[in-house]
């Protein structure tokens, strides 16, 4: 396997207590995705969890779709909704820093809404839309020009 790094985060440092660390994936791949920890030590040395997979499942019938895009200003999501629900919709920088969250209601069939770029910086972000459970439905990148 070719491994590549999604993401860092930042050491607790000494402590002797238990610490917790947590990651979310910005860019899952349709189906089958293996992921693996490597711990870092300060001086150097380094530990590796076991391999594990998750399969990510996109629903066809909610896809998240973004026009114009690329876009300078504002651009608008479009997904479609079998029922009323409340989704969840993340914004993430290519180094997968978290820049936007935001509840979003779905109604049955279409949804529309009109979102602002302005204040990003020129690039690519990636918005996901996930259900109130947390479980990614469908993604997009998103080019920002200026």
């Amino acid at each position: 396997m070719q491994w590549e790094s999604i993401g860092k985060s930042a050491a607790g440092g000494n402590s002797n207590k238990i610490l917790s660390y947590g990651f979310t994936d910005p860019f899952p791949s349709a189906g089958i995705n293996y992921y693996q920890l490597v711990e870092y030590d300060f001086d150097g040395a380094h530990q590796e969890s076991k391999i594990i997979f998750i399969t990510y499942e996109v629903k066809e019938e909610t896809h998240l779709a973004a026009y114009p895009n690329p876009v300078s200003t504002y651009t608008t999501f479009n997904f479609y909704s079998e029922k009323s629900e409340i989704y969840y919709l993340k914004g993430f920088t290519m180094n997968g820093e978290e820049i936007y969250a935001a509840k979003v209601f779905g109604i049955p069939g279409e949804n529309r809404f009109k979102f602002s770029l302005e204040n990003f910086s020129v690039g690519v972000y990636s918005f996901q839309l996930s259900d109130e459970n947390g479980k990614i439905i469908t993604a997009i990148k998103v080019v920002k020009v200026d």
